[in-house]
């Protein structure tokens, strides 16, 4: 949530129609698609990527930007002490990656990577990580397609950057149907990137 604070003081922080509260909530792939139904009741915006189809169908979005699409390895793995990956480089390797379906930049990912890198293996994760996917990556000395902004969530995992054009937006999602004051706040944030750049 690292953009939306950094907005949030530069904009909101001392306008009094807008507060702000940290809600906690259950951030696993079998109860992420049940908290974006929901969005509106308990929890009015999440800020991350927002790149899924899946998450489009069920609450609105605000794109603000793009991540990097990067790899992650274990800090034992061959490739952990490069500090920018080629595709050359995953030869040989499984690459852990979520589904084809879901999000269609990585889905061109897949696309090339299949068409042009064949001796990559590719290992299907579901389409939205949680801690064990992390957790997997390291245990088997996977690579796993990551998001440069994650690079901090797991400690034995080092993110590095690829010699790739890739990205998937980010932005805030909200309900389909959001309360006069999420209206408010996703409005003074387009006057806002509109002033701003």
């Amino acid at each position: 949530c690292r953009i939306l604070m950094e907005f949030w003081k530069g904009t909101c922080g001392d306008n009094p129609a807008f507060q702000i509260r940290i809600v906690p909530f259950e951030d696993d792939r079998k109860t992420i698609l049940t908290v974006i139904s929901s969005l509106g009741k308990e929890i009015d915006i999440i800020a991350g990527s927002c790149g899924s189809r899946e998450w489009g169908r069920r609450c609105s979005i605000y794109p603000i930007g793009q991540y990097r699409v990067c790899c992650a390895v274990s800090r034992k793995h061959r490739l952990a002490g490069k500090k920018k990956l080629s595709l050359s480089d995953l030869r040989g390797e499984t690459l852990m990656m979520g589904a084809r379906g879901d999000t269609p930049q990585l889905d061109a990912l897949r696309t090339e990577l299949e068409t042009e890198y064949p001796e990559i293996h590719i290992m299907d994760t579901d389409f939205f990580y949680d801690a064990e996917v992390f957790n997997t990556c390291d245990q088997m000395n996977c690579v796993l397609l990551t998001l440069e902004v994650w690079k901090d969530v797991h400690p034995s995992l080092i993110t590095i950057p690829v010699d790739w054009d890739y990205t998937v937006p980010y932005g805030l999602l909200y309900s389909k149907n959001p309360s006069p004051a999420v209206e408010a706040f996703v409005e003074v944030l387009r006057k806002t990137k509109k002033c701003c750049g």
